[in-house]
């Protein structure tokens, strides 16, 4: 429900920013130089770089029998290219190309006991973003974005403590690290990740090419992350990222 009404909040604000700019696009003039350049076979397109910090949240119901359990967020990184082109002076099409971590946690409580188990998930993703932009003003702009985006599943890795099997025989609960890497399993699990992004952010342009930028951005996903390999014993899985980055770009 919560996530459903920051999509809902997301998306009029991006209706209200475009309106916004549309009443705006008649009042601002575009200077002679910048004109002068619009012959230019890249005109209106601009192309930059943006990285940053990000959480993963993974949103699962867990079943009664795995009460024990809980899945808690966790942060991690996100880099890549962007490009937009400018249909509009406030309305542009903008795809990005991203690694993007999904990283979570997993707690869980032994058995009639306080002990508890410590696992950490780190998932790196390659994403691609399309998404319909929305802007306004002239050398410091304000923007809001909405679309979709497709990903796969490059690698993972994990580390914690495990009990060992003296803990299923004689509830020995000496346990034991692991760091390893997280091996693909196509029973089990979906490389295959897509969903909803919104956002939005500020931008400032100078000597009239570059910009530099800072945006939020929240990735709504709607694949689950397994594949139902368990008949009538599936928990459901979806990642839930929010991502803060920094970007400097090229404006042709």
């Amino acid at each position: 429900m919560n996530k459903m009404k920051i999509a809902i909040g997301c998306l009029l604000l991006s209706m209200g920013v475009g309106i916004t700019a549309s009443a705006q696009e008649s009042r601002v003039e575009i200077p002679a130089a910048e004109a002068s350049q619009s012959t230019s076979p890249l005109a209106g397109w601009t192309f930059g770089i943006l990285g940053g910090w990000d959480e993963n949240t993974p949103v699962i119901s867990l079943p009664q029998y795995a009460e024990d359990m809980k899945y808690l967020k966790n942060s991690g990184l996100s880099l890549g290219i962007s490009a937009k082109y400018a249909l509009t002076n406030w309305l542009y099409c903008r795809a990005d190309v991203l690694w993007v971590q999904k990283n979570y946690k997993m707690n869980r409580t032994a058995y009639n006991s306080s002990s508890i188990l410590n696992s950490e998930y780190t998932n790196d993703y390659l994403s691609v973003p399309l998404m319909a932009m929305v802007s306004f003003g002239y050398d410091f702009r304000v923007f809001a974005y909405f679309g979709g985006y497709v990903g796969y599943w490059l690698s993972g890795h994990r580390k914690g403590n495990t009990y060992s099997m003296d803990y299923l025989l004689y509830l020995d609960l000496s346990s034991t690290e692991y760091d390893q890497d997280w091996e693909f399993d196509s029973n089990r699990d979906n490389r295959f990740d897509a969903g909803l992004v919104f956002g939005g952010g500020f931008a400032y342009t100078f000597m009239h090419h570059f910009e530099v930028s800072a945006e939020a951005r929240y990735y709504y996903g709607m694949t689950d992350v397994q594949k139902g390999y368990m008949e009538n014993n599936n928990i459901p899985h979806y990642n839930s990222t929010l991502a803060i980055t920094a970007g400097v770009a090229y404006k042709f």
